[in-house]
């Protein structure tokens, strides 16, 4: 590692940046003019000094990145629960003139070495996406609403929940299906604005 890749890090969490790092490097991969190993002696310090900090965490490995993030406040805009064994869904968030917009994506399991794809390709060994049901928790507020990307219609989801920043919405998608969702809180879309009346529990009314 650059020593001054750290470096710059420790100034940035110092600052109140909360970090997440994986594996602590103990060498220096840049060339010294003096003895190398005392470029690695510095990169070793340095990662010893930012891991007793309280705003970072390690994440040894890629399972535990989600528990090491969350300890130092660090959260999903979009989240939801499922088993180890249901697919994922992945999620993309942008905000633009009042509006938040999700798109969500039933993207399978989380294989993806060698030829095992979790996406429902990737040669001899490509798997089929179940379909996956569950409620997502968006950090959004105002009222939202479905986009037919291949229509362009916009149409008020009727079934949901909010308690201050957060709205919870029922998904139900199929394997490679996503949505478009967006959250009006400046009352930009003013689509089917009515009075704001809405079901908060319903088994007929989940988002496809």
């Amino acid at each position: 590692m650059n020593v001054g890749i750290p470096e710059a890090e420790m100034i940035m969490i110092r600052n109140g940046f909360d970090n997440c790092i994986g594996d602590a490097p103990a060498r220096s991969t840049f060339h010294s003019a003096g003895d190398p190993s005392d470029a690695d002696r510095l990169v070793q310090s340095i990662m010893a000094e930012l891991k007793r900090l309280p705003n970072v965490r390690q994440a040894r490995t890629i399972g535990d990145v989600p528990a090491a993030l969350d300890a130092v406040g660090v959260r999903p805009d979009a989240q939801y629960s499922l088993a180890a064994q249901q697919p994922k869904l992945v999620s993309i968030h942008r905000a633009a003139r009042g509006i938040d917009y999700f798109y969500v994506y039933n993207r399978g399991f989380n294989a993806n070495r060698g030829p095992v794809y979790g996406w429902g390709y990737g040669g001899a060994k490509e798997q089929s996406i179940p379909d996956v049901s569950t409620k997502v928790a968006f950090r959004a507020a105002g009222r939202p609403y479905l986009l037919n990307t291949w229509s362009g219609d916009i149409t008020p989801i009727a079934n949901y929940s909010g308690t201050g920043s957060t709205t919870t919405i029922p998904l139900s998608l199929r394997g490679n299906e996503s949505v478009v969702l967006a959250f009006d809180a400046a009352i930009v879309l003013g689509v089917g604005a009515g009075s704001g009346v809405h079901a908060t529990s319903a088994a007929d009314t989940t988002v496809h």
